[in-house]
C-alpha cells in the first residue's frame, strides 16, 4: 500500500500528464483571463450593438441567430473590455467551437488563439 508521500507524487503526476481536471481548470484559467462581457452587463449600454450578438450557447447548439449570421458572412468575436482604455471593447476571434456542453449545462468551449477557454453560456458573440 502506497504511503501518503507516494500517493501525493502519483497524483502530481496524473494531473501534469493532461488529466479531465487539468484540462478543465486550463480552460476556466483562460476564461477568467480574458473576462468575455455577458448578457446583461452593464457596460453593453454604451453600446450599439445592431442586433450582431447572440450567446456563446446560441452559437455551440448552431442556433437559428447564429445560422444567419454565419450565412451573411459574418465571423463570431468575443466581446472584452479593453483595461488600457476604460469603457471600449476589444475583440477576440472565435476560431471554433465544442458542440456539447459541459455536465450542468451552464458552461461550453470555445477555441480561441490563446487556446479552448470554458466560458458560461450567456457570455456574448459579436458577429463582423
Amino acid at each position: 500500500m502506497p504511503n501518503t508521500l507516494q500517493r501525493s507524487e502519483s497524483g502530481k503526476a496524473r494531473y501534469e500528464a493532461g488529466s479531465a481536471i487539468a484540462l478543465r481548470n486550463g480552460r476556466l484559467s483562460l476564461a477568467k483571463r480574458i473576462s468575455p462581457i455577458r448578457k446583461g452587463s452593464r457596460l453593453l449600454a454604451k453600446l450599439d450593438l445592431n442586433g450582431r450578438t447572440t450567446t456563446a450557447n446560441d452559437y455551440v447548439t448552431l442556433g437559428e441567430p447564429s445560422g444567419a449570421h454565419v450565412d451573411a458572412g459574418r465571423s463570431p468575436y468575443l466581446l472584452v473590455e479593453d483595461t488600457l482604455n476604460p469603457g471600449s471593447f476589444s475583440t477576440i476571434a472565435v476560431h471554433d467551437c465544442f458542440t456539447d456542453l459541459d455536465n450542468r449545462g451552464t458552461r461550453c468551449v470555445l477555441v480561441l488563439h490563446a487556446g479552448e477557454a470554458l466560458l458560461p453560456t450567456d457570455t456574448l458573440i459579436y458577429w463582423k
